[in-house]
């Protein structure tokens, strides 16, 4: 896969399978999760989160599990049963616009196939999450694909804007390699 350019503003997590999983995963202990959500703001992205629960389900589990504060969490995108069927405005879009952002700005990182289309059909930077074995599965619905927190925070690195002339040793090696 050749990597394309980005610049990201945001990253939107898919609540149920990457953030919960992380938070409450024995291979991916919940200091890593906290650790990526300080990350986020050491930089200056903003998180959101995408979910198929309530607003306020969402916003609990991320007080109690992550210790993160509703205000902290923008966007946060509930994709409930009820907006499953019809004609409907994607919800990256509208997402994007209530923040007066491009979705190009937006990072969507989801195991869930269906939610990575909507993504890159609103034209965000698509990351599928899964295990090694799993990633391939993806297809083109992703621009990216990573496996553990640590691959996400070497990813979400490449796209956050630095200093005119600026640019880390490390992504420097690696881009030299």
């Amino acid at each position: 896969m050749t990597p394309k350019p980005f610049h990201i503003t945001t990253v939107l997590f898919d609540l149920e399978r990457v953030l919960a999983a992380a938070a409450g995963s024995r291979r991916v202990p919940q200091a890593l999760a906290k650790g990526m959500v300080g990350m986020l703001r050491a930089r200056g992205l903003g998180m959101g989160v995408v979910s198929r629960q309530t607003q306020k389900a969402v916003l609990d589990f991320l007080k109690q599990r992550l210790q993160v504060r509703p205000a902290d969490i923008r966007p946060c995108i509930c994709l409930d049963a009820s907006c499953a069927g019809g004609q409907r405005r994607n919800p990256f879009t509208a997402a994007a616009r209530s923040m007066h952002t491009a979705p190009q700005r937006f990072m969507v990182v989801s195991a869930d196939r269906d939610m990575l289309r909507l993504a890159k059909d609103a034209g965000t930077v698509t990351v599928g999450w899964g295990a090694s074995g799993t990633l391939d599965s993806f297809g083109p619905v992703t621009d990216y694909r990573v496996g553990d927190l640590q691959q996400l925070s070497r990813l979400i690195r490449m796209g956050v804007p630095l200093p005119a002339g600026k640019l880390p040793n490390d992504l420097l090696k690696e881009f030299l390699a």
